[in-house]
């Protein structure tokens, strides 16, 4: 696909998100999971069509919601820790990062991304967060935040240009380890 350059997640649409876009998990801060779009209301849903499919990885659990900024949504397919970005009007793909590794903690699901300036951030199931341009999705860092026994299947969340996750596994392996990253 192409590169697409589009303007930079700030704060300010964050706080205040364009209705044409869905920049984090459940809409906004408040978690309202509400779109303000009006095109489609009672008198035109019975006209909706199919315009096209995408297929995600098998397996695993697909539980996030993609995210959309400027005609393009993001997409996590989590038990292969994968990341793609796709046109939102055709389903062409523009870009996919295969960051792997297969999930091999139980859950093998990861709940959101995040996007803010110009990276996509995901926390995947190996207790890993990379940041990945949105642009190209080529990995510009990555952290580790816990053990071979962690998994982080909350996502990521940013706040005041500061990227929150968490972890999961604490309690199967009694650890006291566990924190907010």
């Amino acid at each position: 696909g192409t590169v697409k350059h589009y303007p930079p997640v700030t704060d300010a649409m964050l706080t205040h998100p364009d209705e044409k876009d869905w920049l984090m998990h459940r809409g906004n801060y408040q978690a309202w999971d509400f779109s303000k779009l009006k095109q489609i209301d009672t008198s035109n849903v019975a006209n909706l069509q199919l315009r096209w499919v995408y297929a995600m990885d098998e397996g695993g659990r697909q539980q996030f919601n993609p995210l959309v900024h400027d005609g393009t949504m993001f997409l996590s397919n989590n038990r292969t820790n994968t990341v793609q970005a796709v046109d939102a009007a055709t389903g062409e793909l523009i870009w996919e990062n295969r960051i792997g590794p297969v999930s091999r903690i139980a859950y093998g699901g990861t709940r959101s991304l995040a996007i803010y300036h110009d990276k996509v951030y995901v926390a995947t199931t190996d207790a890993m967060i990379h940041a990945l341009d949105a642009r190209t999705g080529k990995i510009v860092w990555e952290q580790a935040l816990g053990t071979t026994n962690n998994s982080n299947t909350g996502g990521v969340m940013v706040m005041r240009g500061k990227v929150l996750t968490g972890l999961t596994g604490c309690d199967n392996y009694s650890q006291n380890n566990c924190y907010i990253s």
